[in-house]
């Protein structure tokens, strides 16, 4: 009693195999090693979503991390742009974020009074591995 349709053949999933003739050796399949890479980045990256969204708490490498605006790191930074930018009067520090990249990034979200009055701004500042700063971005949020 035959139990597949009439249109699935199983004499050819039988009757197959790999001879000799067609590879020398059956472990070693010629892979072209782009195709390869291509069909292996998406595992990858679903991989470190899936780590991503099983460990909420912890940062991803490489991104901006919150920083508490009481380090001193926060307050060097400050005082930097308020010397680079005089004609704004910097206020509170509202939040702090750091990236470490080759040295440190400090984002900055600070009220500051110009001469159009009071707004909210943007600060990034960069610190090199030689503790130099570089202030790297300001805008007005």
């Amino acid at each position: 009693m035959n139990l597949l349709p009439p249109f699935i053949n199983l004499s050819f999933f039988i009757n197959f195999r790999i001879t000799e003739a067609s590879f020398p050796n059956p472990l070693e399949f010629p892979v072209n090693k782009y195709v390869l890479a291509a069909l292996l980045c998406p595992l990858v990256g679903a991989s470190a979503r899936a780590q991503v969204a099983q460990n909420p708490g912890h940062p991803i490498t490489g991104a901006y991390e919150t920083t508490p605006l009481d380090t001193p790191v926060v307050q060097q930074a400050k005082a930097f742009i308020q010397n680079q930018l005089p004609n704004l009067l910097l206020g509170e520090v509202s939040e702090a974020y750091s990236q470490v990249v080759a040295g440190l990034n400090l984002k900055l979200i600070i009220e500051a009074t110009g001469e159009d009055g009071p707004s909210t701004w943007q600060f990034v500042a960069f610190r090199s591995l030689d503790q130099h700063w570089h202030l790297t971005s300001a805008h007005r949020i």
